[in-house]
């Protein structure tokens, strides 16, 4: 996903079918991912809409998508940590399990 983001961003010219292939990537990402990934990424490609407009990108609105991005990533790690009981585990939780 970050790689094929990243190619769209670098090519300096964003199409319909570059927008379409994020659309798309919305559905393999409900398939894997929590919902608040999905929410996450649904925001990223929204402002990558308005964004991108079909044209360059520039330098402060690909400040923004890298911030956007970064969120993005934050909510795909929080769903990939689960405990040795195979169960999500929340910041929070690390963060109590760790002052005991």
């Amino acid at each position: 996903m970050i790689n094929l983001i990243e190619k769209i961003i670098l090519k300096n010219d964003i199409n319909n079918n570059d927008i379409i292939n994020l659309e798309f990537l919305t559905h393999k990402i409900s398939i894997l991912a929590d919902v608040e990934v999905l929410k996450e990424y649904s925001k990223f490609v929204r402002i990558f809409k308005k964004i991108a407009d079909y044209n360059n990108i520039s330098k402060l609105e690909s400040s923004e998508l890298s911030s956007q991005l970064a969120l993005l990533c934050k909510k795909i790690r929080q769903d990939l940590i689960i405990d040795e009981k195979g169960e999500k585990v929340t910041i929070q939780s690390l963060l109590k399990k760790g002052k005991t």
